[in-house]
């Protein structure tokens, strides 16, 4: 209702925090340079860290800075905005820049919230969550890539190719520590990206105040 909105709102200095995070993300180029990725992950866990990604942020509160890029009639949309997560259920993502600047997504449980950089809050449809990985991978062939640091954490990049064609394929990238999908590509049958979401710093652990 009105009051959850309204505390989830007042999280304690959100304009402070999106000047903050350019910042930070420029001394993270630097740390990113310098991790060290350790070796592979072994497959079992690879299927393991999958199953739990769905549930990873329903157990974390985090903000970052993350970077949306859609591709739709030829042309390249992207979006620069910063996400604040209250575990379980409560999110909230400012546009920063780029195509959706100003604008604001809320999630109050199954509740979504869209607002206009000139508007008041709406509510609006969004798909209903739901996590059917072994049916995914039934359908599709789970492949590790190569391990590699996203917005400074250790990930393990890993294809979902395919077993029946026309569909398209995805590549996620997961923290290797707590399963959180850190970068996500998803392509077409025909190898075109048509849409990317990565982060590009993160603090998990972040007392967001209610």
């Amino acid at each position: 209702g009105s009051g959850a909105l309204g505390r989830l709102l007042r999280y304690g200095g959100v304009s402070r925090l999106i000047r903050k995070r350019m910042v930070a993300a420029r001394a993270g180029l630097l740390v990113s340079m310098l991790l060290t990725v350790a070796g592979p992950v072994a497959a079992a866990d690879i299927r393991a860290l999958l199953q739990k990604s769905p549930y990873a942020e329903r157990k974390l509160s985090y903000q970052g800075t993350k970077l949306l890029t859609r591709v739709s009639g030829g042309k390249t949309h992207t979006t620069t905005a910063e996400v604040y997560h209250q575990a379980p259920n409560r999110t909230l993502m400012v546009g920063v820049s780029g195509s959706l600047a100003g604008a604001q997504i809320l999630q109050l449980g199954r509740e979504y919230y869209r607002k206009p950089p000139d508007g008041e809050y709406q509510r609006t449809l969004m798909p209903e969550f739901s996590q059917q990985t072994e049916l995914l991978l039934r359908n599709y062939r789970l492949i590790q890539q190569r391990t590699e640091p996203i917005a400074q954490r250790r990930c393990v990049m890993v294809l979902l190719q395919p077993r029946h064609r026309g569909n398209p394929s995805k590549r996620i990238w997961l923290d290797v520590r707590n399963a959180m999908p850190l970068q996500s590509q998803i392509w077409s049958w025909k190898g075109e990206l048509t849409e990317q979401s990565s982060f590009i710093n993160i603090q998990y652990h972040v007392p967001l105040s209610t």
